[in-house]
């Protein structure tokens, strides 16, 4: 309990001195607010659970610690192989169902262009990938137009269905 008082809020803030630059935010963890006279137990949640939760909302195929765009990320690209010219699709499953069906953004794995993915085969140039046969909560499928010469494609993704 921190204070009884018949105020329709509460207000709480944070005080640093003037001669911390605070560049990179606060970080604040392992606590909780309620709503009542009786505090839960706390529970905390391994990074494994932490990130499941999360990805309820917001999922890519980069690494962890790899901003989207990045062109030097090799982990979790998606890498549809094709014999013929024309219209092709592959699925990609998400690792957790999404709360709402996700807006996609695929990026080239060469270029980081967004919309785009990077044609291996073909000199590492980027063709366009767009979502436009199937996405729901738990998979997309990215279509893409080659033009024979593309038999190995590769690219990344974000999935995001925040509130």
């Amino acid at each position: 309990t921190i204070w009884n008082s018949n105020k329709a809020y509460m207000w709480i803030g944070f005080e640093c001195p003037a001669t911390y630059a605070l560049l990179g935010g606060i970080d604040i963890a392992h606590c909780q607010l309620e709503l009542g006279g009786v505090a839960t137990t706390f529970k905390s949640r391994s990074f494994g659970e932490e990130l499941a939760a999360c990805q309820r909302y917001f999922e890519k195929s980069y690494g962890i610690n790899v901003t989207p765009g990045a062109t030097s990320d090799k982990n979790g690209t998606y890498r549809p192989r094709h014999p013929s010219a024309g219209t092709n699709g592959v699925n990609i499953w998400f690792k957790v169902t999404k709360r709402a069906v996700p807006t996609i953004v695929f990026y080239a794995a060469v270029s980081g262009n967004t919309g785009k993915i990077t044609n291996m085969s073909g000199g590492a140039s980027d063709i366009n990938c767009t979502t436009e046969s199937y996405v729901g909560e738990t998979e997309v499928v990215a279509n893409f137009t080659s033009t024979g010469g593309e038999t190995n494609v590769e690219g990344h993704w974000t999935a995001e269905s925040e509130l």
